[in-house]
């Protein structure tokens, strides 16, 4: 009789201060009195079960380390794809330099040619300004000579 109170007592006293084993024992004690054995389940309603346990196992097992490496992975892709770019923008403002820096050189090398061949015309429109006030000259010279003569009445 003291053996039946004392676990009146222990199930009283809540599930936090009752072990494993006596938990366990508490539900087998349950059945300990049936007169039927418990239904078994069947096998193919076994086989989805153990394969979600397995598969559960598994990835209880080695899911934390396989979500590390994935996450290391990306990690290491998201740095090099960033450094990728780092050197593709690098590499793009240099051609643009280089460009710019080709552009003006061909800006200074016609303007260059430009102001030699506005110099040429010009000395060239002295050259013909000169020939011109030459022959000016000439006449004018000549015509003084002939106003020279007549009146002197050569």
């Amino acid at each position: 009789m003291a053996g039946r109170v004392f676990a009146h007592r222990a199930a009283l006293r809540g599930w936090s201060r009752v072990s494993r084993a006596s938990r366990e024992g508490a539900w087998l004690g349950r059945r300990r009195y049936a007169t039927k054995p418990p239904p078994r389940p069947s096998p193919s309603s076994q086989r989805p079960e153990e394969s979600k346990g397995l598969v559960a196992a598994f990835y209880r097992t080695f899911g934390t380390p396989l979500l590390k490496s994935f996450l290391g992975a990306l990690f290491t892709y998201q740095i090099l794809y960033w450094g990728w770019l780092k050197l593709e923008a690098i590499e793009e403002q240099r051609n643009t330099e280089e460009e710019i820096q080709r552009l003006e050189q061909n800006l200074k090398d016609e303007l260059k040619a430009k102001a030699a061949q506005n110099a040429q015309a010009r000395d060239e429109a002295t050259a013909v300004t000169a020939v011109s006030k030459a022959e000016e000259t000439k006449e004018q010279a000549s015509s003084l000579w002939s106003t020279i003569r007549r009146s002197v009445g050569l």
